[in-house]
């Protein structure tokens, strides 16, 4: 072979590799929704993938998770096609959310979810399981009639009558044998039943009488259970006269408005003392102010001048009407 011949084809060689070396093989654009869908070394931009120029390539598929997911709380996501786990352990001021994200405890501004458990703004009914707000009642709340409900629930009656028998007497306002009578009738808390202010009192006479007499009325709360013989002064050390003037009666129920009402306490028992003095005497009138036997619960005093000595303690305590 001459040398003019291995020249051509020396230059043939080294132009076909030329040629390899500076035309690169035309590829085929591939489509790509993530990642996931290019082949390994290549990222997914503007739906093509093309080659990293960054090595964003995850370690560990596990741990990967896209740009929008916060990786510091949500560790475990892998792309935005995973379940994302939430933590079912609330912090403090976040409240819970159920599965359909409706939030199970109401904010101060959030309507209170009725009896049926629905939202009434959006009919939504909660699941079961779910935590509902319940609102604690005030402590004094205002029924349909603006009658005053305490915390005990009980409402205050207009009065409450003690006693229900028939005998009768002459006191505590009926004395009209004796110019002077003294009448002492201790009354139980459990009886009364209410802590309130006393403005009324009323006792029974079967017959009334048009002779007009003085009367003094006292009230006194006790921690005693009975009453024992004791001078009328004793009994009245304490008192609150509650009201004083002369009076008439009528058959029935003869009722006195206190002028200065009286603040029971309801813990304590009650002692209604009557003093009435002599003005006139009839002696034909009869005893009748009715009266309940109450064994230990009253002490009398009949008497021609001012009692001064015990009186005697008996269960004649007067049937009386309290008001409040």
């Amino acid at each position: 072979m001459n040398r003019k011949m291995l020249a051509v084809i020396c230059g043939a060689l080294l132009f076909s590799l030329f040629t390899a070396c500076s035309t690169p093989e035309e590829t085929e654009d591939i489509f790509c929704e993530s990642i996931l869908d290019c082949p390994e070394g290549m990222d997914c931009v503007d739906y093509t993938c093309v080659e990293m120029t960054v090595d964003t390539k995850p370690a560990d598929k596990d741990t990967a998770t896209p740009d929008t997911v916060d990786t510091t709380d949500l560790s475990d996501v892998t792309d935005v096609t995973d379940d994302i786990i939430v933590d079912t352990e609330p912090v403090d001021d976040q409240p819970v959310v159920d599965e359909d994200s409706v939030d199970v405890v109401p904010t101060d501004d959030q309507p209170i979810i009725d009896e049926d458990g629905i939202l009434p703004d959006t009919d939504k009914l909660l699941n079961d399981g779910d935590e509902l707000l319940v609102e604690e009642p005030a402590d004094e709340d205002v029924v349909a009639d603006d009658t005053t409900v305490t915390d005990s629930d009980t409402v205050l009656p207009s009065s409450v009558t003690i006693g229900d028998g028939t005998d009768t007497q002459w006191i505590p306002i009926g004395c009209r044998l004796f110019p002077y009578s003294r009448s002492a009738g201790l009354y139980l808390a459990a009886e009364i039943g209410y802590s309130a202010t006393i403005t009324k009192l009323a006792w029974y006479d079967e017959t009334g009488a048009a002779t007009s007499r003085p009367i003094k009325i006292y009230l006194k709360e006790t921690t005693d259970a009975s009453l024992s013989a004791s001078t009328w002064d004793t009994q009245t050390t304490g008192a609150t006269v509650v009201f004083e003037g002369d009076i008439t009666t009528v058959a029935g129920w003869n009722e006195f408005t206190l002028t200065t009402p009286f603040v029971h306490s309801g813990e304590n028992n009650l002692l209604v003392l009557v003093e009435m003095n002599k003005k006139d005497t009839n002696d034909s009138d009869s005893p009748a102010n009715r009266y309940t036997d109450a064994p230990g619960l009253h002490e009398a005093w009949n008497e021609n001048y001012i009692p001064t000595d015990n009186g005697s303690v008996d269960g004649s305590r007067p049937n009386i009407t309290i008001s409040f």
